[in-house]
C-alpha cells in the first residue's frame, strides 16, 4: 500500500511538472531584450549602454557650486534607484553629486536573456558607467565613493577590488558580502525544463504583491506603505523580468575573496534586528577589512537607510567629511 501510494505521488508530481512546462512553453512571450529608453521612469532618469547591455541610472547634483564629492549607490536584490529616496536630498543638501543605478535585471534596467550577473561583471558594468559619466559630465581626477545594500555590497566590494586607485570610500549598508544563493538552485536552473518551471515561480508566486509585501514586511522591519509597495512592484511587471531572475538565481553565487587586501577607508552601518543579513556578517566584514568602522543601529533591520534615515544620513556625511 505504502509503495502505491509513492508511486501514486510520484506520478502527480510528474505531472505537475509536465503541465507547467506546457504552460511556460505555450503561453510565454517574447522577452524585451532592454528598456525603451524614450520613456523616461523619472524626470532625472538617464540611459546608457555599456557592453551591450542599458542601464538605467538617475543623476542628483549637489547644492553647491563646488561639489565635495561624488557618490554611486547600489541597490539589493529586488531593489532599485527608489531605495535611496531618503537619502539623495541630504546628501546633496551637504555638497555631494549622487548616482543612483539599476543593476540588470533590476529597476528599468536591462532584462537581456542570458547575461553571467556575477558580482565580477557588475562591477565592469558599472565601472562602465563611471567611466562614461567621468568622460561627459564629472571630474575625472577625483574618486568615487561607492555605497552598496545588501547585494549591492559584494558588487561595489568587487568594483574596490579590481579598481582601488578609482574609489576614495566605501560605505556598506547590510552589506551581503558573504552571502550566495544556494549552487543547487543555480544548478537546477540550467537544466531544461527546470528553468522554465523557476520562471513560472518567479513571476507568478515570488513577484506577486502578495509574496513581494510579505518580504518587504520583514526587511523593513514594519508594514510597507501602498506606496512603497507599488514602487517594488511597478519594475516586476517589465517583460523578461522573470527569465532575467532565473539567470540572476544561476550566475550570482560567485565568492568574494580577498577583502583583507582592500584598505580603503569603509563605513560599515547594521540593523541591530537584521535577519536578511545578521550583525554577525557585519562584524565578520569589520574586521575582514583593514580600514573601517561598523556603527550598528538599534531596533533597525534590513533597510535602515529608509527606517532610520537621519541617522544613516548623519553617519555617511560625517564619515565623508572627516575624509576631506
Amino acid at each position: 500500500m505504502y509503495a502505491n501510494n509513492k508511486m501514486r505521488s510520484y506520478k502527480i508530481l510528474i505531472s505537475l511538472i509536465i503541465l507547467i512546462f506546457f504552460i511556460v512553453v505555450f503561453s510565454s512571450q517574447t522577452i524585451k531584450a532592454s528598456p525603451d529608453q524614450n520613456e523616461k521612469p523619472f524626470e532625472n532618469s538617464n540611459f546608457v549602454e555599456i557592453d551591450g547591455i542599458v542601464i538605467h541610472y538617475r543623476i542628483d547634483r549637489s547644492d553647491n557650486d563646488q561639489p565635495k564629492g561624488k557618490i554611486l549607490m547600489v541597490h539589493g536584490m529586488g531593489g532599485s534607484t527608489y531605495c535611496w529616496r531618503e537619502n539623495v536630498r541630504h546628501l546633496n543638501t551637504n555638497g555631494f553629486d549622487v548616482i543612483r543605478v539599476d543593476l540588470p535585471a533590476f529597476g528599468f534596467s536591462d532584462r537581456q536573456p542570458g547575461l553571467d550577473h556575477t558580482a565580477k561583471n557588475r562591477a565592469v558594468w558599472l565601472w562602465g558607467l563611471l567611466d562614461y559619466l567621468d568622460s561627459e559630465q564629472f571630474n575625472k581626477t577625483e574618486n568615487w565613493v561607492l555605497v552598496g545594500h545588501s547585494m549591492g555590497g559584494k558588487t561595489i566590494a568587487e568594483m574596490a577590488l579590481s579598481r582601488d586607485d578609482r574609489v576614495e570610500a566605501l560605505i556598506f549598508i547590510a552589506g551581503a558580502v558573504f552571502n550566495s544563493p544556494p549552487n543547487l538552485i543555480g544548478n537546477i536552473s540550467n537544466q531544461t525544463p527546470f528553468n522554465h518551471i523557476l520562471e513560472f515561480i518567479i513571476g507568478n508566486i515570488i513577484h506577486q504583491p502578495f509574496a513581494i509585501k510579505r518580504g518587504l514586511n520583514s526587511a523593513y522591519g514594519r508594514e510597507v506603505t501602498e506606496e512603497e509597495l507599488s514602487n517594488y512592484l511597478e519594475p516586476l511587471k517589465i517583460e523578461g523580468t522573470a527569465r532575467a531572475w532565473v539567470d540572476l538565481v544561476r550566475s550570482s553565487s560567485d565568492e568574494l575573496n580577498n577583502l583583507e587586501q582592500l584598505e580603503i577607508d569603509s563605513l560599515l552601518i547594521w540593523g541591530h534586528e537584521d535577519s536578511w543579513v545578521p550583525v554577525d556578517e557585519g562584524i565578520k566584514l569589520n574586521n575582514q577589512l583593514s580600514n573601517s568602522n561598523l556603527e550598528i543601529i538599534s531596533g533597525n533591520h534590513h533597510m535602515p537607510m529608509v527606517t532610520a534615515s537621519e541617522k544613516v544620513n548623519k553617519l555617511i556625511v560625517d564619515f565623508l567629511l572627516l575624509l576631506k
